[in-house]
Protein backbone atom coordinates (compact mmCIF):
# COMPACT_ATOMS: atom_id res chain seq x y z
CA UNK A 1 0.00 0.00 0.00
CA UNK A 2 2.96 2.37 0.32
CA UNK A 3 3.89 2.39 -3.38
CA UNK A 4 2.23 3.87 -6.46
CA UNK A 5 -0.87 2.10 -7.69
CA UNK A 6 -3.14 -0.54 -6.22
CA UNK A 7 -2.55 -4.26 -5.91
CA UNK A 8 1.13 -4.49 -6.81
CA UNK A 9 2.19 -7.95 -5.64
CA UNK A 10 4.00 -11.13 -6.57
CA UNK A 11 2.77 -14.69 -6.40
CA UNK A 12 5.26 -17.53 -5.98
CA UNK A 13 4.64 -21.05 -7.31
CA UNK A 14 6.20 -24.05 -5.56
CA UNK A 15 7.66 -27.01 -7.41
CA UNK A 16 5.62 -30.21 -7.70
CA UNK A 17 7.19 -31.53 -4.49
CA UNK A 18 6.21 -28.39 -2.62
CA UNK A 19 9.74 -27.89 -1.35
CA UNK A 20 11.01 -24.77 -3.13
CA UNK A 21 9.88 -21.79 -5.20
CA UNK A 22 9.99 -22.86 -8.83
CA UNK A 23 8.37 -19.82 -10.44
CA UNK A 24 7.15 -16.31 -9.70
CA UNK A 25 4.42 -14.06 -11.09
CA UNK A 26 4.76 -10.27 -10.96
CA UNK A 27 1.51 -8.29 -10.88
CA UNK A 28 2.06 -4.60 -11.63
CA UNK A 29 -0.57 -1.87 -11.53
CA UNK A 30 0.22 0.04 -14.73
CA UNK A 31 -2.34 2.58 -13.50
CA UNK A 32 -4.75 4.57 -15.68
CA UNK A 33 -4.04 8.10 -16.89
CA UNK A 34 -0.89 10.18 -16.53
CA UNK A 35 -2.19 13.23 -14.69
CA UNK A 36 1.00 15.21 -15.23
CA UNK A 37 1.77 14.52 -18.88
CA UNK A 38 -1.55 13.42 -20.32
CA UNK A 39 -2.13 10.09 -22.03
CA UNK A 40 -1.81 6.77 -20.27
CA UNK A 41 0.18 6.05 -17.13
CA UNK A 42 3.12 3.70 -16.62
CA UNK A 43 5.07 1.74 -14.00
CA UNK A 44 6.62 4.22 -11.53
CA UNK A 45 10.06 4.19 -9.92
CA UNK A 46 8.89 3.16 -6.46
CA UNK A 47 7.18 0.19 -8.07
CA UNK A 48 10.50 -0.78 -9.62
CA UNK A 49 12.23 -0.32 -6.27
CA UNK A 50 9.79 -2.81 -4.74
CA UNK A 51 10.35 -5.15 -7.69
CA UNK A 52 14.14 -5.08 -7.36
CA UNK A 53 14.05 -5.63 -3.59
CA UNK A 54 11.62 -8.53 -3.87
CA UNK A 55 13.47 -10.05 -6.82
CA UNK A 56 16.75 -9.93 -4.89
CA UNK A 57 15.10 -11.60 -1.89
CA UNK A 58 13.73 -14.41 -4.08
CA UNK A 59 17.18 -14.89 -5.61
CA UNK A 60 18.85 -15.08 -2.20
CA UNK A 61 16.31 -17.61 -0.95
CA UNK A 62 16.92 -19.65 -4.12
CA UNK A 63 20.60 -20.19 -3.41
CA UNK A 64 21.72 -17.19 -5.44
CA UNK A 65 19.88 -18.25 -8.60
CA UNK A 66 17.26 -15.93 -10.08
CA UNK A 67 13.73 -17.29 -10.03
CA UNK A 68 12.14 -17.44 -13.51
CA UNK A 69 9.16 -15.10 -13.60
CA UNK A 70 6.40 -13.66 -15.73
CA UNK A 71 4.94 -10.17 -15.50
CA UNK A 72 1.27 -9.25 -15.86
CA UNK A 73 -0.07 -5.70 -16.24
CA UNK A 74 -2.76 -3.85 -18.14
CA UNK A 75 -0.92 -1.18 -20.19
CA UNK A 76 1.77 -2.34 -22.59
CA UNK A 77 5.37 -1.16 -21.94
CA UNK A 78 6.71 1.77 -23.97
CA UNK A 79 9.38 -0.49 -25.49
CA UNK A 80 6.82 -1.99 -27.88
CA UNK A 81 7.32 1.09 -30.08
CA UNK A 82 10.82 -0.17 -30.90
CA UNK A 83 9.38 -3.22 -32.62
CA UNK A 84 6.96 -1.64 -35.08
CA UNK A 85 7.53 -0.49 -38.65
CA UNK A 86 5.63 1.88 -40.95
CA UNK A 87 4.95 1.27 -44.64
CA UNK A 88 2.44 2.45 -47.24
CA UNK A 89 1.07 -1.05 -47.85
CA UNK A 90 -1.77 -2.63 -45.89
CA UNK A 91 -1.63 -6.43 -45.86
CA UNK A 92 -4.46 -6.76 -43.35
CA UNK A 93 -2.34 -7.80 -40.36
CA UNK A 94 -1.65 -4.40 -38.82
CA UNK A 95 -3.09 -0.94 -38.31
CA UNK A 96 -3.98 1.40 -41.18
CA UNK A 97 -4.82 5.01 -40.27
CA UNK A 98 -5.49 6.17 -43.82
CA UNK A 99 -1.99 7.45 -44.47
CA UNK A 100 0.52 5.15 -42.85
CA UNK A 101 0.37 1.43 -42.24
CA UNK A 102 1.87 0.36 -38.93
CA UNK A 103 2.67 -3.25 -38.28
CA UNK A 104 4.88 -5.34 -36.06
CA UNK A 105 8.43 -5.77 -37.29
CA UNK A 106 8.47 -9.34 -38.68
CA UNK A 107 12.05 -9.67 -37.49
CA UNK A 108 10.78 -9.73 -33.90
CA UNK A 109 7.11 -10.74 -33.99
CA UNK A 110 5.92 -14.33 -33.90
CA UNK A 111 4.38 -15.19 -37.30
CA UNK A 112 0.86 -15.68 -35.91
CA UNK A 113 0.82 -12.19 -34.36
CA UNK A 114 -2.04 -9.82 -35.17
CA UNK A 115 -2.02 -6.04 -34.63
CA UNK A 116 -5.32 -4.38 -35.54
CA UNK A 117 -4.84 -1.13 -33.63
CA UNK A 118 -1.84 0.95 -32.66
CA UNK A 119 -0.58 -0.13 -29.20
CA UNK A 120 -1.17 2.50 -26.51
CA UNK A 121 1.66 2.51 -23.96
CA UNK A 122 2.18 5.16 -21.32
CA UNK A 123 3.44 8.60 -22.29
CA UNK A 124 6.59 8.31 -20.17
CA UNK A 125 9.34 5.81 -20.95
CA UNK A 126 10.00 4.11 -17.62
CA UNK A 127 12.60 1.70 -19.10
CA UNK A 128 10.74 -1.25 -17.73
CA UNK A 129 12.46 -3.91 -19.81
CA UNK A 130 15.85 -2.52 -18.86
CA UNK A 131 14.95 -3.09 -15.20
CA UNK A 132 13.88 -6.64 -16.04
CA UNK A 133 17.09 -7.27 -17.95
CA UNK A 134 19.19 -6.03 -15.03
CA UNK A 135 17.43 -8.39 -12.61
CA UNK A 136 17.41 -11.21 -15.15
CA UNK A 137 14.28 -12.97 -13.92
CA UNK A 138 11.48 -12.06 -16.34
CA UNK A 139 10.65 -14.39 -19.22
CA UNK A 140 7.76 -12.38 -20.68
CA UNK A 141 5.41 -9.46 -20.06
CA UNK A 142 1.69 -10.07 -20.68
CA UNK A 143 -0.65 -7.13 -21.21
CA UNK A 144 -4.17 -6.22 -22.29
CA UNK A 145 -5.45 -2.66 -22.89
CA UNK A 146 -5.50 -2.87 -26.71
CA UNK A 147 -8.58 -5.01 -27.19
CA UNK A 148 -8.08 -6.27 -30.74
CA UNK A 149 -4.35 -7.00 -30.69
CA UNK A 150 -3.00 -10.51 -30.28
CA UNK A 151 0.76 -10.86 -30.54
CA UNK A 152 4.06 -11.98 -29.08
CA UNK A 153 7.19 -9.91 -29.75
CA UNK A 154 10.71 -11.17 -29.06
CA UNK A 155 12.53 -8.06 -27.83
CA UNK A 156 16.27 -7.45 -27.84
CA UNK A 157 16.26 -7.37 -24.03
CA UNK A 158 17.49 -10.58 -22.42
CA UNK A 159 17.00 -12.41 -19.14
CA UNK A 160 19.60 -14.31 -17.12
CA UNK A 161 19.41 -17.27 -19.52
CA UNK A 162 20.21 -15.08 -22.51
CA UNK A 163 16.68 -15.51 -23.86
CA UNK A 164 14.66 -12.64 -25.30
CA UNK A 165 12.20 -11.02 -22.90
CA UNK A 166 8.88 -11.20 -24.73
CA UNK A 167 6.12 -8.59 -24.87
CA UNK A 168 2.72 -10.17 -25.41
CA UNK A 169 -0.77 -8.74 -25.66
CA UNK A 170 -4.09 -10.52 -25.40
CA UNK A 171 -7.39 -9.56 -27.06
CA UNK A 172 -10.44 -8.86 -24.97
CA UNK A 173 -12.63 -11.77 -23.89
CA UNK A 174 -15.54 -9.50 -22.99
CA UNK A 175 -18.45 -7.79 -24.72
CA UNK A 176 -18.81 -4.66 -22.60
CA UNK A 177 -16.30 -2.63 -24.60
CA UNK A 178 -14.95 -2.63 -28.13
CA UNK A 179 -13.55 -5.83 -29.58
CA UNK A 180 -13.38 -7.88 -32.76
CA UNK A 181 -15.25 -11.06 -33.52
CA UNK A 182 -12.23 -12.72 -35.10
CA UNK A 183 -9.73 -12.05 -32.30
CA UNK A 184 -11.96 -12.04 -29.19
CA UNK A 185 -10.56 -14.71 -26.90
CA UNK A 186 -8.29 -15.64 -24.01
CA UNK A 187 -4.59 -16.44 -23.63
CA UNK A 188 -3.34 -19.77 -22.33
CA UNK A 189 0.21 -20.00 -20.98
CA UNK A 190 1.76 -23.45 -20.57
CA UNK A 191 4.90 -23.74 -18.41
CA UNK A 192 6.85 -26.97 -17.91
CA UNK A 193 8.49 -27.32 -14.49
CA UNK A 194 11.51 -28.98 -16.12
CA UNK A 195 12.02 -26.13 -18.59
CA UNK A 196 10.84 -23.00 -16.74
CA UNK A 197 12.69 -20.47 -18.89
CA UNK A 198 10.59 -21.40 -21.90
CA UNK A 199 6.84 -21.59 -22.35
CA UNK A 200 4.06 -22.15 -24.85
CA UNK A 201 1.18 -19.75 -25.38
CA UNK A 202 -1.82 -19.47 -27.67
CA UNK A 203 -5.16 -17.66 -27.77
CA UNK A 204 -8.31 -19.73 -28.27
CA UNK A 205 -10.88 -17.41 -29.83
CA UNK A 206 -14.55 -17.06 -28.99
CA UNK A 207 -15.60 -18.89 -32.17
CA UNK A 208 -12.95 -21.61 -31.79
CA UNK A 209 -14.28 -22.46 -28.32
CA UNK A 210 -18.03 -22.14 -28.94
CA UNK A 211 -18.27 -22.72 -32.68
CA UNK A 212 -19.75 -20.32 -35.20
CA UNK A 213 -23.36 -21.40 -35.34
CA UNK A 214 -26.25 -18.95 -35.55
CA UNK A 215 -26.82 -18.69 -31.79
CA UNK A 216 -23.13 -17.93 -31.14
CA UNK A 217 -22.84 -15.43 -33.97
CA UNK A 218 -26.05 -13.77 -32.79
CA UNK A 219 -24.68 -13.44 -29.25
CA UNK A 220 -21.46 -11.93 -30.57
CA UNK A 221 -23.23 -9.44 -32.84
CA UNK A 222 -25.85 -8.20 -30.39
CA UNK A 223 -23.35 -7.89 -27.55
CA UNK A 224 -21.27 -5.24 -29.30
CA UNK A 225 -21.26 -1.79 -27.67
CA UNK A 226 -23.87 0.42 -29.26
CA UNK A 227 -25.87 -2.50 -30.66
CA UNK A 228 -29.24 -0.74 -30.80
CA UNK A 229 -31.26 -3.92 -31.19
CA UNK A 230 -29.78 -5.30 -27.98
CA UNK A 231 -30.80 -2.28 -25.94
CA UNK A 232 -34.20 -2.09 -27.59
CA UNK A 233 -34.78 -5.73 -26.70
CA UNK A 234 -34.74 -4.90 -23.02
CA UNK A 235 -38.04 -3.08 -23.42
CA UNK A 236 -39.61 -6.53 -23.74
CA UNK A 237 -38.14 -7.50 -20.37
CA UNK A 238 -40.62 -5.12 -18.77
CA UNK A 239 -43.48 -7.42 -19.71
CA UNK A 240 -44.33 -9.56 -16.66
CA UNK A 241 -43.64 -13.33 -16.80
CA UNK A 242 -42.89 -13.56 -20.56
CA UNK A 243 -40.45 -10.67 -20.94
CA UNK A 244 -37.33 -12.80 -21.44
CA UNK A 245 -39.07 -15.00 -23.98
CA UNK A 246 -40.29 -11.97 -25.94
CA UNK A 247 -36.82 -10.43 -25.90
CA UNK A 248 -35.21 -13.61 -27.26
CA UNK A 249 -37.89 -13.97 -29.92
CA UNK A 250 -37.36 -10.35 -30.99
CA UNK A 251 -33.58 -10.76 -31.30
CA UNK A 252 -33.90 -14.02 -33.24
CA UNK A 253 -36.34 -12.38 -35.64
CA UNK A 254 -33.99 -9.44 -36.23
CA UNK A 255 -31.04 -11.79 -36.64
CA UNK A 256 -32.89 -13.83 -39.25
CA UNK A 257 -33.29 -10.63 -41.29
CA UNK A 258 -29.80 -9.16 -40.96
CA UNK A 259 -27.47 -12.17 -40.51
CA UNK A 260 -26.56 -12.41 -44.19
CA UNK A 261 -25.59 -8.72 -44.22
CA UNK A 262 -23.19 -8.71 -41.27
Amino acid sequence: PDIYGVGNHNLTILDSKGTKVAYNLWMFDSNMYDRLNGGYDYIHEDQFDWYRTTSDALKEANGGEVVPSMCFQHIIPKEIENYMVETDTDDGTGFWNGDVYTTLDPQYAEPYSVMMEHPCPGTVHSHQLQAFEEQGDVVAVFTGHDHINDFVVRTTYQNAQGNSIHISTTPTAGFCSYGNEETRGIRIIDINENDPWNYKTWTPTFFEVLGSGDSVRMLSYFSKPGAGYWYASYVFCLVPFVGDMLRDSFLRTVWGIIKDKV
